[in-house]
Order: C-alpha cells, then sequence, then structure tokens
C-alpha cells in the first residue's frame, strides 16, 4: 500500500521557502507591470541636432523641486490633415528606432490645444516605416490636458509630429520626472499646477485657522471686517426665480462691520485641488447670525480677493446655535416640506400649517417617530385625518425619519 501524506494534496501548509517563492514572484509581477522610460545608451544627440525642426523647453517635477528639458522635433509638420510624405523618412526611422524606450512627445494630428494642452509625453515602444513615413508607437506616460488613456498610442508622422529629448541630460532628467510621477512619489507633474493645489491649500487653510478677533477684507466692502465666531460648517443657499434654490456646503465664520451690521462669510472648497475656492457673504444683519446656520447669498467672490489678518485683539464671541449642534434634523434650508410631497397639494399645506403652525415635514416626522417633543403625535395625526393624502403624507414622514435615525 502506498504511503500517501498529506503535502501530495493543495490544502498542504506551505513551507516557508514557497512562501517566500510566492512573495519574490508577486513581487516580480508587480514590478513588471509599470515600465519605466529609460535613456538610450549611446544617444543620438548628433542626430537628433541633424533633424531639428523646432525645439521647446518644459518644466517637469520631481520630488525635490522641478527640473527643465528641451524636446526637438525630429519628425512631422504638426496640424491637421493627412499625413503624407515625411522628409528624411529614413533617417527620422532610424533614429527614432534607436530612442526606442525613451521618454518622447507626441503631438499635432488634431491634438493640439491653447499652450500645448494636447501633447502626449510617452515611452517609445515601436516604430515602423509606415509607405513615405514613420509610424510611431507609445506607451502613454502622461497628457498635459485631459484623460490620459492607458491604450498604447500609435500615429504616422505628418500631421503628427515627434518631439525628443535634445540631449542624453535632457533625456535623463525627463526620466527622472517620469519614473517619479509613475510610481506616485509626485502628485503633480507640472509645476504650475503643482504651484496652484499649494495655493488652493494655504487659501483653504487660512479660512480654517480664522479666528475671533481676525481682521478680513473683501471686495464687497470698503471696511476691514473683523470675525467674531470660530468657523463652522453649514450651508449656502443660491435662490433661483426659475429652478429649485441650490444649496453649497460651507465653512462659514460671522463677522463684524464697525459702520454697522453682522454678516455671514463662507468658503466653499472647489471639487478640483487646483482651483480656487468661492467665498459668499451674506446679507447684512443687525445681530449677530450664529455662525453654524444656512444663509443667503448675497454676494460672492473668489477666495483670492480675501486678505486675512492675524489679530489677537479680544472680542464679543459669538457663540454657535447649540441646538443645530445637537438636533438630528438637517439644516432648516435642506429641510423637506409637506407641499414638497409628490401628491400633496395646497389644501393639505393649508390645513397642517393651520392645524400644527408649521409645514416642515423633518420636523413632523421627527416628533411622530422620533424623539421630538415640539408637536404631541396625537395632534400630527388629527391634523392629517379626513384628507385623502393621509397615507401619502405618514408614508413620506416615516422614510423620512429612517433617513434620519441611519
Amino acid at each position: 500500500m502506498q504511503d500517501t501524506t498529506l503535502t501530495q494534496f493543495g490544502d498542504a501548509t506551505p513551507t516557508d521557502s514557497q512562501l517566500e517563492e510566492e512573495a519574490t514572484n508577486e513581487t516580480e509581477d508587480d514590478s513588471e507591470s509599470v515600465v519605466y522610460p529609460t535613456v538610450p545608451k549611446p544617444y543620438p544627440s548628433e542626430t537628433i541636432a541633424a533633424l531639428e525642426d523646432d525645439q521647446a523647453t518644459y518644466k517637469l517635477c520631481v520630488p525635490d523641486g522641478e527640473v527643465e528639458t528641451t524636446y526637438t522635433v525630429i519628425g512631422g509638420r504638426g496640424g491637421m490633415g493627412p499625413s503624407g510624405d515625411l522628409p528624411n523618412a529614413d533617417r527620422v526611422f532610424s533614429t527614432a528606432e534607436s530612442l526606442i524606450g525613451a521618454p518622447v512627445l507626441l503631438f499635432g494630428g488634431g491634438m493640439n490645444a491653447v499652450g500645448g494642452g494636447g501633447a502626449l509625453f510617452g515611452r517609445l515602444i515601436d516604430t515602423t516605416k509606415a509607405s513615405e513615413s514613420v509610424r510611431v508607437t507609445l506607451d502613454p506616460i502622461f497628457r498635459r490636458s485631459g484623460y490620459c488613456r492607458k491604450d498604447e498610442r500609435s500615429a504616422i508622422l505628418g500631421s503628427y509630429c515627434l518631439s525628443v529629448p535634445a540631449t542624453a541630460s535632457d533625456a535623463q532628467a525627463a526620466t527622472a520626472a517620469f519614473t517619479a510621477w509613475l510610481d506616485d512619489d509626485i502628485d503633480y507633474l507640472i509645476p504650475e499646477k503643482r504651484e496652484a493645489a499649494s495655493n488652493v491649500k494655504a487659501l483653504t487653510e487660512s479660512f480654517q485657522s480664522l479666528s475671533p478677533g481676525d481682521k478680513v477684507q473683501t471686495p464687497v466692502y470698503s471696511t476691514t471686517l473683523t470675525v467674531v465666531s470660530e468657523p463652522y460648517d453649514t450651508y449656502v443657499r443660491i435662490r433661483s426665480l426659475n429652478f429649485d434654490d441650490k444649496f453649497h456646503s460651507v465653512q462659514s465664520v460671522t463677522v463684524d462691520n464697525p459702520r454697522g451690521g453682522y454678516y455671514q462669510l463662507g468658503l466653499k472648497e472647489s471639487s478640483s485641488q487646483t482651483s480656487h475656492p468661492t467665498c459668499f457673504m451674506g446679507p447684512s444683519s443687525s445681530s449677530p447670525p450664529t455662525p453654524n446656520t444656512s444663509f443667503g447669498r448675497d454676494a460672492k467672490f473668489s477666495s483670492t480677493d480675501l486678505e486675512i489678518t492675524a489679530n489677537d485683539q479680544p472680542v464679543d464671541v459669538v457663540p454657535p446655535d447649540e441646538e443645530v449642534i445637537e438636533s438630528p434634523l438637517p439644516e432648516s434650508c435642506m429641510r423637506k416640506y409637506v407641499g414638497d410631497i409628490d401628491g400633496v397639494g395646497e389644501k393639505t399645506t393649508q390645513r397642517l400649517f393651520k392645524e400644527l403652525k408649521t409645514t416642515d415635514a423633518h420636523k413632523l416626522a421627527f416628533n411622530l417617530h422620533g424623539t421630538g417633543d415640539d408637536l404631541h403625535e396625537a395632534d400630527i395625526v388629527r391634523a392629517l385625518d379626513g384628507l385623502s393624502t393621509k397615507s401619502v403624507v405618514m408614508r413620506e414622514l416615516k422614510q423620512l425619519w429612517k433617513r434620519i435615525d441611519d
């Protein structure tokens, strides 16, 4: 009888050497998923200079700053239309062939945009003769504008242009930048975008660090305003005559105008990390509005127009609305009202307001199904009795409470 051990089956416990081998294989697979550009040796600088048609200098980010690299067009005229014959096609082909693996630039062929936004940086992976022209294939790395697809990009030179690093040092600088980009060591490849993101972060942090006594200068008022509250999250309402009102989440502070009046000043962060936040100013109020309550938009301006001066002079601080903080209900401006429920008409709305002094559906749901004590459950049910839309309203109030309770 054959002696069969557990190690002959798939559920056997792997040995330490097997685990190490699997880990090594996984590491190799991960490294093979990203192929980095390289600098060919020897680098054909003289051939590139002989084919030079045009040059452009690009600044690229690296972890410790930025590098400047010069690219030279060796084939193609740019613009749009058919490719046509390529002058010096044989020399362009042989030069491109010697640059396989190098970081190159493809543009033209209708890819052009203002500021060269359509330019596609990539690793040259193949080149072939195409009639009287040359076809090049790139492994895309970065597109200056828009989304960069990961699929290989192939183009025939003519209306498309192939631009390559002018010298080995230019290729080395570009390779360092693209390697850092592929390794996620940098968040931005273009210095202008990195600087814009840094400015946006600084503006946002300076607003978030506001404290009572700080001074702010806005383009809305000629006087310097004094911050009299801590920053709080709330909403700004933008009214519309033809459409539903819009609401934006903002961080808000209350400010005091020495000439009289109080305002809420809010900052709305952009969805893009490189776009400046927007500031909203609420209407004037004779008494200080609580900083964590919603407000309507009276003025709008860019956060770049907001000047902040830190100040430690003592001021009377406006406290937040504790009821808003403690309440499970959403902000008043974000609430749904009985009249907004599909199938509920003016008659139902008027009767509820007459009986309960409110048509706030969130408030009714909180008192009917939750722990609210402003209204009695019996009063709500009695106000709805006899209405043809009672079942619709009750069902909607129950759904609202589920969302509040969650």
